[in-house]
């Protein structure tokens, strides 16, 4: 995943603030110090990118809207939401469609898997 900023405000709290910053368009996320690491909530559902390659120590929280997110290459001839490169990624790899809570995965017919397992049609997600 390359080139991905996030369209959505990150408000930082330390444990003597309770004030949430963020815009009326988009869920603000908040960032939360508890002494050993941090602590990242949000209101609404996303996906979680641990990098791009063995060295990377980036994380990017993607987040998923309501209705089809589509994922799959740059040169698809659909644009894409969520752009994705490597072996065996298709140009329309797959969709997750939110509707009212409900995260559902459709693999398109293409290599997906969750959690190491190999999914072949739709599939809800959960946390």
């Amino acid at each position: 995943m390359e080139d991905l900023e996030p369209d959505f405000p990150v408000n930082v709290l330390k444990p003597e603030s309770n004030k949430t910053l963020g815009s009326p368009k988009t869920p603000p996320l908040d960032l939360i110090e508890t002494g050993k690491g941090l602590k990242l909530q949000t209101a609404t559902p996303h996906l979680v990118s641990l990098g791009s390659g063995r060295l990377s120590v980036a994380i990017t929280l993607l987040p998923l809207k309501e209705g089809v997110t589509r994922i799959g290459r740059d040169d698809a001839p659909v644009p894409q939401d969520i752009t994705i490169e490597g072996p065996g990624i298709e140009a329309e790899h797959c969709r997750i469609e939110s509707r009212g809570g409900i995260i559902t995965l459709d693999p398109c017919g293409h290599q997906c898997s969750l959690d190491g397992v190999p999914v072949t049609r739709p599939t809800q997600l959960t946390q």
